[in-house]
């Protein structure tokens, strides 16, 4: 016999285990008693045994009873509230059913302490949050002073874990610090920063009952990051021998605790000593405050921090400065280059700026990090090592090598947190870890930093942004990859004010800080445009005069300024390239809403109204030259690029082109389970397999798809004449979207091809049934259903002189008078408002670019801003649809783009909209209640209705301001006008244009049109 090893669980009532090991083969015998009795008078006997066989003894741990630093039963919440038996040894944590269980040595679970984390829980008193790689404990305590031990002992188990001594060696180089400051123990290894002194983990446990402004208790074996170089320099200049010579001057030696004394004695020893001063050497000055206050000013700049923590400790006020003066005795100190007066009084909270706000203080506190980094002088001509701390709210380097650091009181420059506005990456060509601190020292210097990788630029970047946000950022700045980081100016409409926020930039991702202090995300590859916009409306508050941009993105136009120039115009080029950016993957591309990458939107849109009965389009070549030129322009920057110059067949094989062009398959890396799945002979079978692997593609990919299935299923309803067959477009395309890896073989590529139109043709025929359309209604179908109703109204008698062939029409526009002379504009069916007032205006000759469509009606009594968007021709054709006394007063005017802006200055997302109005179905009005939320317009008989009469989506909404000037007793000329797309006009002579809503003032009226109106154009109502 070796060994005997329990193997008992309480809640296992019907058998009680132990193991006994053998010699015998190695073999292991199983044993199990009826009682739990039984089973323990066995082992520990057999154990005994084995132990007196060789020459052992029979003690408790013998037995397997190990000896705890700390044991006794807690309560974790997150286990149903109940109570288990936790004993700490060494690094381990072992928690058990009971203590039965802990005598067996038989633990629920075992917590390696090195691998996890204490601290206070955020909810509730006396209670702690132990955490692992795998979970969270909640622990509760019954009082305060059990909490703490229970903590300090956690932590006594990390730090025996990861055994990093390095910082108590250099602590203990005075001798002093060997032994406890309070009760002279042995190899103390907890410290009072703030103090200046080392202590056991017993007298630190008192400690820890403090406020931290008399004692700040940190392990000088775990809390690694706050023991910066100028800290451990203070705690040996201080050290317990001289702390003590303040503290226990005029203590007795009968008065002092010693090692072995309890919980009460010491707690009852270390408050007088340190909260009620009952032993110390006050100041000479104590009596008078303000002759301390002056002595500590002296004392500042001198190096003496003995005399300083001498004054600071008698009650001087660290925050104290003469009048008319802000020079505090931290300022001086900093002045003067003393190190160790800084960090002393840094640690008693002398910095205004950490104590101004106590989160705010206590989180910068821990803003630190230090090391080596290569640094250019102010010409940027050559790189010299350093040596780099940040801590104090600054950037600190020395000329110094790293072991002569902590004997160096010299600092070569420091860099203020207050005077940092931005930080940058950027790559030089010796250089590729580099980065910018964009500063307002020196005539607004940019300091040039290298760190020695990557990884160590991303620690160093995240520590400074850290040092510079806004407090409600830190723990995500602190985990982000940025290349550009700082405080700018931003509004996020035209009429706001401007605000101060902090915004970063990751990869193609804009993070910005919203007003309600939450941090926004904008996917720069959606956003449509980047502009300069003149000085003359920028931020009044920056520190430099000068231009702003606008980021017209999805739903929002975000206007941005630095308080630099240079620094706005470093943020514009990088959000620039990173909306025009293309690369050979899809993720790479400038997006639209719908997750579809430009180039593809563009071109199928255009073959869409332009080429569906092209003969062979997709299969007829194009001038090799013409397509790589249209190519290289849709690839440099889609939005801007006219289709209109290119060919139908250029267009289209430009299309393919790209798509070949692609590293990834646009069916994502599982070509060999597509493969696999288009031999499935049973359709059903086949078609479910297709609809999950559809279901797993990375979104772009599978918006992607869908967009060009769709299409390529609209190209072939005109197959009669573009003699494009679904077999003949799978042929174009499948070799370009279905691309194998790289390691298979030539062969099997080759015989895939049947296999890789099969699937194609497969998606394009059972669409409906794939991309689940049976549940919503097709764009594709409703641009049919529009098409039709466009040839309809061609076709229409009140129309037809106006037309100049059957896809344009020439509209007559004038320019700020609906009496002035007009301008005859051709308009085809593809011509937005802002090709259109582009076109006026370069035919006019006009600069100014701030104008916008109005449609007018009833000479002016009703008006509609044309969004820049909206498509002049389908708008021109509804008119054959209105009552002859509608039809005969309507034209289009250029006008200024005031209106509008003063509109969108009305949006508040934030504002539910609820009113009693006055409205008009026909002739009369009545009173309603109305409501707008979550994009729907509805009417309800009054306030306490729970159905409303009608309601409709905002952006089947055609909006007029004013009120059709037929109807009777209007109530306001405060209102606005409504239609409904699809809605069957009507056709008589007394028939009333649309439904009228009164306002009883213009600011109503202009809240309400903007919500609806943002709800209908999310990407904003101004053109930027």
């Amino acid at each position: 016999m070796t060994d005997v090893v329990n193997d008992v669980k309480t809640e296992d009532t019907s058998r009680f285990k132990f193991k006994l090991i053998t010699t015998l083969k190695d073999r292991v015998f199983h044993f199990a008693a009826d009682e739990l009795d039984d089973c323990l008078t066995w082992s520990q006997t057999i154990m005994a045994a084995i132990y007196q066989k060789n020459g052992g003894t029979n003690s408790s741990e013998d037995l397997g009873i190990r000896k705890s630093d700390k044991e006794g039963f807690i309560k974790f919440e997150n286990g149903g509230g109940r109570k288990y038996f936790v004993s700490i040894s060494d690094s381990r944590l072992c928690y058990f059913h009971n203590r039965d269980d802990y005598l067996l040595n038989s633990p629920i679970h075992e917590i390696m302490m090195e691998l996890a984390s204490v601290k206070n829980a955020s909810v509730g008193k006396n209670r702690l949050q132990l955490s692992t790689h795998y979970g969270h404990f909640i622990l509760s305590f019954e009082n305060a002073t059990e909490c703490q031990q229970w903590k300090m002992a956690m932590e006594e188990a990390i730090a025996e874990g990861l055994a990093d001594d390095s910082v108590l060696e250099k602590v203990y180089e005075n001798e002093s610090n060997k032994i406890c400051a309070d009760c002279e123990a042995e190899e103390p290894h907890w410290a009072s920063i703030n103090l200046g002194i080392v202590v056991c983990k017993n007298c630190a446990g008192i400690h820890r009952m403090f406020d931290v402004a008399i004692s700040k208790i940190r392990s000088l074996r775990m809390d690694t990051r706050v023991w910066t170089p100028s800290l451990i320099e203070l705690m040996k200049a201080i050290g317990n021998a001289n702390a003590n010579s303040f503290w226990e001057s005029d203590l007795l030696p009968e008065q002092k605790i010693d090692k072995d004394s309890s919980t009460e004695q010491r707690k009852h020893f270390i408050q007088n000593k340190y909260r009620h001063k009952r032993h110390c050497q006050l100041h000479q000055a104590h009596q008078d405050v303000d002759i301390l206050n002056q002595e500590l000013l002296k004392s500042a700049g001198s190096d003496n921090v003995l005399d300083t923590m001498a004054i600071v400790f008698s009650g001087a006020d660290v925050l104290y400065h003469l009048p008319g003066h802000e020079d505090t005795a931290y300022v001086i100190a900093k002045r003067a280059g003393e190190r160790l007066q800084v960090e002393f009084l840094y640690q008693n909270f002398g910095d205004e700026s950490t104590s101004a706000s106590e989160d705010d203080g206590r989180l910068r506190e821990d803003v630190r990090h230090q090391g080596y980094l290569l640094k250019t002088g102010p010409n940027f001509k050559g790189f010299d090592k350093r040596w780099c701390i940040l801590e104090h709210g600054a950037l600190t380097y020395y000329d110094a090598e790293k072991h002569q650091v902590f004997n160096s009181t010299t600092a070569k420059d420091s860099i203020e947190r207050k005077s940092i506005y931005c930080l940058r990456t950027t790559v030089m060509e010796k250089q590729p870890a580099a980065f910018e601190i964009s500063t307002s020292k020196n005539n607004q210097r940019i300091y040039l930093f290298a760190a020695d990788n990557e990884r160590e630029r991303i620690f160093w970047l995240q520590a400074l942004s850290k040092l510079i946000c806004p407090v409600v950022v830190m723990d995500h700045v602190g985990m982000m990859e940025f290349s550009l980081a700082g405080n700018f100016y931003m509004k996020d409409s035209v009429a706001e004010e401007w605000r101060k926020t902090w915004v970063m930039l990751n990869g193609r991702n804009f993070f910005y800080l919203t007003k309600e202090t939450k941090l926004e995300s904008v996917d720069l590859r959606k956003a449509s445009s980047i502009k300069h916009q003149s000085s003359e409306t920028g931020c009044s508050k920056c520190t430099e005069v000068g231009y702003h941009f606008v980021v017209n993105a999805p739903g929002r136009a975000l206007y941005i300024q630095a308080d630099l120039s240079r620094d706005t115009e470093k943020l514009r080029n990088i959000i620039e390239n990173a909306i025009k950016g293309s690369g050979i993957t899809l993720e790479d591309q400038q997006l639209t809403s719908d997750n579809v990458p430009v180039i593809v939107d563009r071109c199928i849109n255009y073959i869409t109204n332009n080429g569906l009965r092209t003969r062979g389009i997709y299969r007829e070549s194009a001038t090799n030259s013409r397509v790589q030129l249209l190519l290289q322009e849709l690839r440099n920057d889609p939005r801007s690029v006219r289709l209109e110059e290119y060919t139908d067949h250029e267009v289209a094989n430009a299309l393919k082109r790209f798509f070949r062009g692609l590293t990834a398959s646009v069916f994502t890396q599982d070509y060999k389970e597509w493969i696999k799945t288009s031999v499935i002979s049973d359709l059903n079978n086949k078609l479910a397999w297709y609809g999950y692997l559809l279901d797993q593609m990375p979104e772009i990919n599978y918006s992607t798809l869908k967009k060009l299935v769709l299409h390529l299923r609209k190209i072939g309803q005109y197959t009669a004449d573009n003699a494009m067959t679904v077999e003949n477009l799978a042929t174009c395309f499948a070799p370009s979207l279905l691309i194998p890896d790289e390691n298979e073989p030539r062969m099997n590529i080759q015989t895939s091809l049947p296999c890789q139109l099969s699937i194609l043709m497969d998606i394009i025929t059972h669409h409906d049934n794939l991309f689940r359309l049976d549940q919503e209604k097709s764009i594709e179908d409703k641009m049919e259903e529009a098409e039709k109703k466009i040839n309809e109204i061609q076709s229409s008698p009140r129309i037809s002189k106006t037309l100049m062939s059957s896809d344009s029409l020439l509209i007559p526009i004038s320019m700020f008078d609906i009496s002035a002379q007009c301008e005859m504009v051709t308009v085809t069916s593809r011509n937005t408002a802002s090709e259109v007032i582009d076109y006026f205006l370069s035919k006019r000759k006009v600069s100014q670019r701030q104008i916008n469509i109005h449609e007018i009606l009833f000479k002016g009594q009703l008006e509609r801003p044309l969004h820049w968007t909206n498509p002049v021709y389908e708008d021109v054709c509804r008119w054959g649809d209105w009552s002859e006394d509608v039809r005969k007063g309507v034209c289009l005017c250029l006008k200024p783009t005031e209106l509008i802006e003063k509109i969108a200055s009305y949006y508040d997302p934030s504002k539910y909209l609820l009113s009693d109005l006055k409205c008009s179905e026909k002739k009369s009005f009545k009173k309603y209640t109305f409501d707008f939320k979550q994009s729907k317009f509805s009417c309800y008989k009054d306030s306490k209705a729970s159905n409303c009469l009608w309601c409709f989506n905002a952006e089947d909404m055609i909006i007029y301001l004013g009120v059709d000037p037929r109807r009777s007793s209007i109530p306001s000329k405060y209102g606005f006008t409504f239609i409904i797309r699809g809605e069957k006009p009507a056709k008589k002579e007394s028939g009333y244009f649309g439904r009228s809503v009164c306002f009883p003032s213009q600011n109503d009226l202009y809240t309400w049109v903007a919500a609806l109106l943002m709800a209908k154009y999310p990407e904003g109502l101004v053109p930027v």
